[in-house]
């Protein structure tokens, strides 16, 4: 056994091992999503956050409550990783973010600036990332500036890499920039050349971009590639929202023509469609693979859509002359966030968030030392830009030599084919193969007829030799020599 080979099975032998190990901790997993169950004629998407604010308990009742900011919504809405944190940014300049679970306001700050967009950067909560009128900013906890990204030229959204320490934006101009906020560099910048970016969605699972275009088309990027990855056709209008849920196997779509489609992304196939009655503008997708959709005054949220066809949604909330403009479920609570012209609402959806935390990936219950040390460890464990791919199972496979590729080559030999030439001056354009073919058609057919009509001269020969010997009294005596008769000496 060589030593490629023995790597591989150890690489096999941990996976099983890894395996065995989360079936034996799944049973300290007690928690359980708890869905609303109907009785009989009951329907959930008739119960109302004030009928459910009556039935729950006292926390989970602390959960549901409004922002009256009329003055100067529309407002975006972004949760951290961990859940903990809140960050809202009003169209008309308006920023704040807070612990929204112990009601304590950490900045509030006036751009006296339109916002576009509003994001999360560190998991430790001490920055994030504002899309304002011209160029995109970086904000401490406190409010203060702390960085101006002039790169991002008219920014409409944002999507923040965590693993990979990359800002990227969809700019008004079309262009997709992708900036690595620890040094500073522009990793990448790429023009679809398909008009303004108005829509886009981060695949968790594999980091790639999911943009939506005006013309139906959903591409999806990386940094390290100028071309898309992959085209999907997923309206005959334009695409207005797309979400990606957190697995990164499945994805939304919501289009100008009133339609909402959910795909596979692992198989590029449709699994259902839906229709709204408004346009809808806005997705997003709990960790539970519920799916809220805003359209005019009302979300919806939508239950099993990845599994069967719906006709009726989960729940429904309506937001009177407020519409919606953001949507963001809360991770790790079953939280629903919504900014809409009015200000701010914060819905209970049961069964939206996970139940089990994990604490590798954010914890919402750490300390402020454990924060601190969190950048260092992200700084020290940071992926980089050119190892984004579709499938990032690449990672840690070994990649075949050339020896390895010339013993491949000789195992599976191919039958020669003497391929085509490319000859010059236009002697190999499409109409000069076509003529070729033809003639190399007639050929064939010409000595087709060749040989039939050699073979049938040769019949006739033959007839003619067997009656000449046939006739009486001198067939024995007479020779056929050249096609001449000869008499025997």
């Amino acid at each position: 056994m060589d030593w490629l080979t023995g790597q591989k099975l150890q690489l096999v032998h941990h996976h099983t091992e890894a395996s065995a190990a989360a079936a034996v901790a799944e049973v300290l997993q007690v928690g359980d999503a708890g869905f609303l169950e109907p009785e009989g004629i009951e329907r959930t998407s008739k119960v109302t956050q004030k009928a459910l604010k009556s039935m729950v308990d006292a926390n989970t009742a602390a959960k549901m409550y409004n922002l009256d900011l009329d003055k100067l919504g529309p407002y975006f809405v972004d949760y951290s990783r961990s859940g903990r944190q809140l960050l809202l940014g009003g169209r008309k300049g308006h920023v704040a973010t807070f612990d929204w679970q112990r009601g304590d306001l950490t900045c509030e700050v006036q751009l006296q600036e339109t916002i576009r967009a509003v994001t999360w950067l560190q998991d430790d909560e001490s920055l994030f990332a504002v899309a304002q009128k011209q160029y995109a900013y970086i904000y401490d906890a406190t409010g203060a500036e702390v960085h101006c990204l002039k790169q991002h030229r008219d920014p409409n959204v944002l999507s923040y890499l965590p693993h990979h320490f990359l800002l990227a934006s969809g700019c008004e101009s079309g262009h997709l920039v992708y900036q690595d906020i620890s040094t500073g560099v522009v990793a990448a910048k790429h023009n679809p050349r398909l008009g303004p970016i108005r829509t886009m969605a981060l695949n968790p699972w594999n980091a790639i971009i999911n943009i939506g275009h005006s013309d139906g088309m959903v591409t999806m990027w990386s940094p390290n590639q100028p071309n898309p990855l992959v085209k999907m056709r997923c309206h005959n209008s334009s695409v207005h929202a797309v979400a990606v849920d957190p697995t990164g196997h499945y994805m939304a779509t919501a289009g100008a023509d009133h339609m909402v489609r959910f795909f596979d992304i692992r198989t590029y196939g449709c699994l259902g469609q839906l229709r709204s009655k408004e346009t809808p503008h806005c997705l997003t997708i709990s960790q539970r693979q519920l799916v809220a959709l805003g359209a005019g005054e009302v979300v919806s949220v939508w239950k099993d859509v990845f599994k069967s066809e719906q006709t009726e949604p989960y729940m429904e909330h309506h937001s009177p002359r407020s519409a919606v403009e953001s949507l963001r479920f809360c991770p790790y609570e079953d939280v629903l966030g919504v900014g809409h012209h009015g200000g701010f609402s914060s819905l209970v959806i049961p069964g939206s968030g996970e139940a089990n935390l994990d604490s590798s990936t954010a914890n919402p219950l750490s300390t402020n030392k454990q924060r601190r040390e969190l950048v260092v460890r992200q700084l020290l464990d940071k992926i980089q830009p050119d190892m984004i791919a579709l499938d990032p199972n690449f990672l840690g496979q070994y990649k075949p030599t050339d020896s390895s590729k010339d013993s491949a080559a000789e195992a599976n030999v191919p039958t020669y084919v003497n391929p085509l030439k490319n000859r010059a001056r236009g002697r190999n354009k499409t109409g000069k193969r076509v003529v070729r073919a033809k003639l190399n058609v007639r050929e064939a057919q010409r000595a087709k007829a060749l040989n039939a009509r050699r073979d049938r001269l040769d019949a006739q020969k033959q007839q003619r030799e067997e009656k000449i010997r046939k006739r009486g009294g001198v067939v024995e005596g007479i020779l056929i020599q050249s096609g001449r008769r000869a008499s025997k000496k």
